[in-house]
């Protein structure tokens, strides 16, 4: 039986598809996509398995759709606004996106988010399903009134869409909670080849534990200022450590650095800002842990990454997705994500234990079952198959 052709629509990078497009010299360049490797990663599985994948993504960078072939990835990049989008609901982006999908011509769009992607989905006329990566209620909670418009956006695709999925039980109970739909648990794939581990041994030969890293942002939600907070009592005990902070409004003069000098707890770390995916993971391999102070928390791929990188986490406990990734603290350390002191005081005891082989080897075995290509391709197509029997 021959497999359904889907439409994967979503924001991701792009880089990674060069080798399956047939690229020529002095063709429209490879815009970089919007990034976010969720897409990405699932669409590398797919290929790795030979099943035919259409990607339909956004890009401001350019300024009219741009296509690209290869034996078994098409690939659409479509403009995006940067601003304004929300005043007429992603009025030009829904009407290109759905242009594309009509060249597409699926068995089955896949949109992810609940936003430009779904919209068009739910307008184009083709059977279609719906992958949310995020609660709405929360960012109404975190942000205020501006995300209202957004959260009744989300309420209406997946009320409409034919079948959903959550990437984790918490995003599933959001969607239970507020679209009244039961939702299928596919979390985000891995793409092993993207990522390889340090050998046991390397990290064993380490007496003692010497960098943190954490991938974050400066919203309020994410906690950076008391992860910085807590990464100075760390220092009071462990002067040594060092802390790499990547994300938006993390890198050198920016926001989080200010406010970490005019708080005097600068001191060790290290403001890298927006880094390239190969590099955010070579420093997930590098480091000891991955200290991870988000309150809110839909999955954290970055949790995921680094368990199976073999580097140890130490998580908030108010983040839904990664209590779910690290069985409720049993693969790794869960800490009060509101007391910055005893966020510390974990943070500690993490980097004093002694090297755990066998601990680590299981917490990596545990995420790469739950996030397994296999396993979340195989719910993909059960999500696909109900989409396209429900879909009037």
């Amino acid at each position: 039986m021959t497999s359904p052709r889907i439409a994967i629509l979503g924001p991701c990078h792009t880089a990674p598809f060069e080798q399956h497009l047939s690229l020529k010299d002095g063709n429209e360049p490879l815009p970089p996509g919007m990034g976010g490797y969720n897409i990405t990663h699932l669409v590398l599985a797919r290929l790795a398995r030979g099943l035919a994948t259409d990607v339909i993504t956004c890009d401001p960078s350019v300024s009219s759709t741009v296509h690209f072939e290869g034996p078994l990835l098409r690939l659409w990049v479509v403009p995006r606004r940067s601003r304004r989008m929300m005043r007429d609901l992603y009025r030009r982006e829904r009407k290109l996106l759905r242009q594309a999908i009509s060249e597409s011509a699926p068995n089955c769009v896949h949109a992810n988010w609940t936003g430009e992607y779904a919209l068009a989905a739910a307008g184009a006329g083709v059977p279609w399903v719906l992958t949310a990566h995020d609660n709405p209620a929360a960012f109404v909670r975190w942000i205020g009134a501006s995300q209202v418009i957004a959260f009744l956006l989300s309420t209406w695709v997946v009320r409409r869409a034919p079948a959903v999925a959550g990437v984790s039980p918490y995003v599933c109970e959001s969607i239970r909670r507020f679209g009244k739909r039961k939702a299928a648990c596919i979390p985000n794939a891995i793409h092993l080849p993207l990522l390889e581990p340090i050998p046991d041994s390397t990290r064993a030969t380490r007496n003692t534990a010497r960098s943190l890293i954490s991938i974050l942002n400066w919203a309020a939600f994410k906690n950076a200022r008391r992860g910085l907070q807590a990464f100075h009592g760390l220092r009071r005990e462990c002067p040594e450590m060092k802390l790499q902070l990547v994300g938006p409004g993390l890198g050198p003069g920016g926001g989080a650095e200010q406010w970490a000098r005019d708080e005097g707890i600068s001191e060790g770390v290290v403001f890298h800002g927006i880094k390239p995916y190969s590099d955010c993971l070579e420093l997930i391999r590098n480091a000891d842990v991955l200290f991870h102070p988000a309150l809110e928390e839909s999955m954290g791929c970055q949790v995921a990454e680094a368990m199976a990188l073999q580097t140890r986490v130490v998580c908030a406990q108010q983040a839904a997705g990664p209590v779910w990734l690290t069985e409720n603290g049993r693969y790794g350390a869960l800490v009060d994500g509101h007391d910055h002191e005893a966020m510390a005081r974990g943070l500690v005891q993490t980097i004093r234990e002694p090297f755990d082989s066998a601990g680590i080897a299981a917490a990596q075995k545990h995420i790469l079952e739950l996030t397994s290509a296999d396993a979340c391709l195989a719910r993909c197509d059960e999500l696909y198959a109900q989409g396209i029997s429900r879909f009037s």
